[in-house]
C-alpha cells in the first residue's frame, strides 16, 4: 500500500497497484463473460476509452491522466482515518486510485447498477462484481450502496454524525452534481475536498458555478485552476 508522500506516477508503476489493476480488470472481465456478453467493455470511467476493447489489455487513456493525479493527489490531503464519499462506482478504478492514495481513507461508493443506455456497456453485471472485489481486497475500508444518489446521499447524511465526510469524489449522472453535493452537505466538514468529474461538460461548469456563487464550494487553494483542459475535473473545498 502506498503512503502519502508517494506521487501518482510511482504509485502506478509499482507492482502492487498494477497487480491489483490487472485483478480488478479480471474480475470485471469474468463477471461479462460468464453472463454471455460477447463483446465485453465497459462504460467510459477514469482509467479506459469509453467502450475499450480489450480494456484488460489496453494502455490507460492518456487524455485523462491529469484526473487521475489530480484525483490522486485529492485523497492524499484527506486527514488520516477520513471517509470520502464517491457518487459513481462504475468499474471501480477512481476507488481503486482513492484508496491507494490514502492507506487510511474509508470509502463508500453509491451506484444504481442499471443499463439505462444502450451506449454503455453492461453495468448492471459489472459494477456489482468491481463492488465485490473492491470489499474483498480493501475491506471495510471500502463500503458499496446499490442505488440512487437521490435516495442513498441523504439517507447516509441521516445516520452519520455530522461533520464526518472528509472527501466527495462526484461522477454519476451528469445533470445531478448539484443536488448530490447539496444532499451530503450535512455530513460534510468544513474545507472538506469535493472532486466533479467531467468539468469540460458544460452542465456540470454550470452547476459548480451555481455552488461558488451560493458560497458554498470555493476552488481548493492547492490545485491548479486549469479547467480548460477538454478531459478534467474540479477539484473544489466547502466553505
Amino acid at each position: 500500500m502506498t503512503n502519502t508522500d508517494a506521487t501518482w506516477a510511482s504509485t502506478f508503476r509499482s507492482t502492487e497497484f498494477q497487480r491489483d489493476l490487472a485483478e480488478l480488470n479480471r474480475c470485471l472481465l469474468n463477471a461479462l463473460q460468464e453472463h454471455g456478453i460477447s463483446n465485453p467493455v465497459l462504460t467510459g470511467n477514469l482509467m479506459y476509452k469509453h467502450l475499450q476493447p480489450d480494456f484488460c489489455k489496453a494502455s490507460p487513456d492518456e487524455t485523462s491522466e491529469e484526473k487521475r493525479e489530480r484525483l490522486f493527489l485529492a485523497a492524499q490531503r484527506v486527514p488520516s482515518d477520513g471517509a470520502c464519499i464517491e457518487i459513481g462506482l462504475n468499474g471501480g478504478h477512481s476507488a481503486l486510485i482513492l484508496l491507494w492514495a490514502n492507506p487510511t481513507l474509508k470509502v463508500t461508493a453509491i451506484d444504481l447498477c442499471q443499463h439505462l443506455s444502450k451506449d454503455w456497456g453492461r453495468v448492471d453485471i459489472y459494477v456489482p462484481a468491481a463492488a465485490q472485489w473492491l470489499k474483498s481486497r480493501f475491506g471495510d475500508r471500502f463500503t458499496f450502496i446499490k442505488g440512487s444518489s437521490y435516495d442513498a446521499v441523504p439517507t447516509l447524511a441521516n445516520t452519520k454524525e455530522a461533520n464526518s465526510v472528509q472527501m466527495m469524489h462526484i461522477d454519476g449522472a451528469k445533470e445531478t452534481y448539484r443536488k448530490d453535493f447539496l444532499n451530503a452537505l450535512p455530513m460534510l466538514c468544513k474545507r472538506s475536498t469535493i472532486v466533479f468529474d467531467d468539468y469540460n461538460m458544460p452542465t456540470v461548469k454550470k452547476q459548480v458555478q451555481h455552488l461558488i456563487d451560493a458560497q458554498l464550494l470555493q476552488f481548493h487553494p492547492e490545485f491548479e485552476k486549469e479547467y480548460d483542459s477538454a478531459h478534467t475535473n474540479a477539484v473544489c473545498a466547502t466553505l
